[in-house]
């Protein structure tokens, strides 16, 4: 199992993977304000995407569209991904950043699939286009640094939510409505501001329905955001 397997942290704006986990920013992030430092550092949308709506130069895209990969438009496999991305990053691997447009249809596992080959060529800087309108969610890929720095939280700074394919949310054992999670982790990080939300995922779980529980976390203020090898 490759380092994704570890940890993808994310930010307010930023999601992550544990366990499998999520990242931290560019290779070794800079600490975000003094707190648990290395875990995450969110990218803003000016960085990802020209006030004209355009790529830029600095952005790869890639499509994820049921079995179908796309890497700026020419289509690719899961074998081929890793040489795909790298003729496209023309030598500049750590600074692109990556924009993943997929369809309803993908699955934690085609994602994470996707992702841990990211981790592996060092390249942390992505985002999820999310709910039309450009609307987008950030990650940033964590280096070996930050999951190991995740791996050594106390248990009560890490807040488990997994994500089931039945579309149905438990949060630490217990279910929760989709529209209460919000609420339910604004409550928890008032309580406790440094707590890394860990989020699972079942192997089908749906892109929908990861990226919009990433984006109600971020929405409660969470800052931390693990998002786990699917389950």
């Amino acid at each position: 199992m490759n380092r994704l397997s570890k940890t993808i942290l994310t930010p307010a704006i930023v999601a992550v993977m544990l366990a499998g986990a999520f990242a931290a920013g560019a290779q070794n992030p800079p600490p975000p304000s003094g707190k648990q430092k290395g875990l995450q550092k969110p990218i803003s949308g000016d960085e990802v995407k020209p006030a004209d709506g355009s790529l830029g130069k600095d952005v790869i895209l890639v499509s994820l569209k049921g079995d179908l990969i796309a890497v700026n438009g020419q289509q690719t496999t899961l074998d081929g991904f890793s040489a795909a991305m790298t003729a496209a990053a023309a030598g500049d691997r750590k600074s692109k950043k990556v924009e993943f447009d997929c369809g309803p249809e993908v699955t934690a596992d085609q994602l994470y699939a996707v992702q841990s080959q990211l981790q592996d060529l060092g390249m942390s800087k992505v985002r999820f286009r999310w709910g039309g309108k450009g609307g987008q969610v950030p990650l940033v890929l964590p280096s070996d640094d930050a999951l190991a720095r995740m791996a050594s939280l106390p248990p009560e700074d890490i807040l488990e939510i997994r994500l089931h394919d039945d579309n149905t949310i438990t949060v630490e054992g217990h279910t929760a409505a989709p529209g209460k999670l919000q609420s339910r982790i604004a409550e928890r990080l008032a309580a406790n501001d440094k707590i890394v939300v860990s989020l699972i995922p079942d192997h089908d779980c749906r892109y929908n329905a990861i990226v919009g529980a990433i984006d109600r976390l971020t929405n409660a203020g969470a800052q931390r955001i693990a998002l786990n090898e699917p389950q």
